[in-house]
């Protein structure tokens, strides 16, 4: 019964309510007359409360001014999610969109706050774009690519039927028209959220907030009046190709800061972890050093070791030959050679008296 629009420029967005349900989520880029997004909100939300378990697939979009309040290019809208069997509300979210004067791209913030007087877990929380299958083929390239097996190609949407991944960031071509996903980089101590894209029956759907609580924890805990801020996603439509999109990916992150330093040069380092197979023998560690050789590198890591524990680093004379002697052929090669040393590792794979002992004896 009524359509709510935001953003300007390039990038716009509407949201379609009914009987003051948010039901229709788009996203359309000016530029190349591309949709990215044209179907249903995606949303799911599962809390634990006072006992009971309750589930939201819908959220309320509230009535009047206040639930779109815009400000410095940025849309505030309250949301209420509908649990199947509670009539009460427990929580309450805020959906906030923001765009640049020049409508280059449209971020997107949820935060989702404990409205009720006792603790509240969220077991499961997303909320994904939709979008059906275009006539033209969407290819989509996760970013960092997924496999280090073969040289990295774009995914067809339409081909995958069961195509799904979760990463920090994808990239999603259709023609010539692109969309670059990116997540706002967290600081060491937070969780990471990654971007998601799934293949769906008539579709496909693409968001920042595909699994809302981090993999390996059952629940998210937010005592009365806690927030859950789910960070800021930022979607940017671009015309050209993929490398157009991953130059633009990398630009991006180089803005908030995720960069090399300005005179970062490292020695090229050609690690031979995964040349070895099973074990670590002499002929191979030749054979690494021939290809670091060939390949330009100046520094050789051996990670020699981890065939008997993870951060072992003990070097096997009886496979490997001398350190001392490999260190001098390498040398003679025009590299160095890194060795890795397990400074703190369980020592039960080691024979005891290769510990090194404090005065204690430890």
């Amino acid at each position: 019964d009524a359509v709510l629009k935001a953003g300007h420029g390039r990038i716009q967005c509407s949201f379609s309510r009914e009987a003051g349900r948010l039901t229709r989520y788009h996203m359309l880029d000016t530029d190349t007359g591309m949709a990215w997004a044209d179907g249903r909100w995606d949303f799911l939300l599962a809390v634990e409360h006072n006992g009971n378990t309750l589930n939201a697939t819908e959220a309320t979009l509230s009535e009047g001014a206040s639930s779109s309040t815009m400000k410095d290019n940025s849309w505030q809208f309250t949301l209420t999610p509908r649990f199947d069997n509670e009539s009460s509300s427990v929580c309450a979210m805020m959906l906030e969109i923001r765009t640049p004067a020049t409508g280059e791209w449209l971020e997107e913030r949820l935060i989702l706050r404990n409205t009720g007087r006792s603790k509240l877990r969220i077991t499961a929380f997303r909320a994904m774009l939709s979008r059906s299958l275009p006539d033209r083929d969407v290819m989509c390239f996760p970013v960092p690519f997924e496999s280090c097996h073969s040289r990295p190609q774009p995914v067809s949407l339409r081909e995958n039927v069961s195509y799904e991944c979760n990463r920090d960031g994808a990239v999603l071509l259709s023609g010539n028209a692109g969309l670059v996903i990116a997540r706002h980089p967290t600081s060491l101590e937070e969780e990471p959220h990654f971007v998601g894209v799934k293949r769906t029956e008539h579709g496909f759907s693409l968001a920042g907030i595909a699994r809302g609580v981090p993999e390996g924890r059952t629940y998210i805990e937010l005592k009365p009046g806690e927030c859950q801020d789910w960070g800021v996603t930022r979607y940017t439509p671009y015309r050209g190709s993929l490398e157009d999109g991953l130059l633009r990916y990398r630009d991006f992150m180089a803005h908030c800061g995720v960069k090399l330093p300005v005179n970062y040069s490292p020695p090229i380092n050609y690690c031979i972890y995964y040349e070895c197979g099973e074990r670590y023998h002499h002929p191979k560690l030749m054979e690494g050093l021939k290809y670091a050789v060939e390949t330009g590198c100046t520094l050789l890591y051996t990670d020699q070791g981890w065939e008997d524990y993870f951060g072992s680093g003990r070097w096997d004379t009886t496979r490997l030959g001398k350190l001392d002697e490999f260190v001098e052929t390498a040398k003679k090669a025009g590299l160095r050679v890194g060795v890795l040393v397990g400074l703190h590792t369980d020592s039960y794979v080691w024979p005891r008296r290769f510990s090194r002992r404090d005065a204690a004896g430890n």
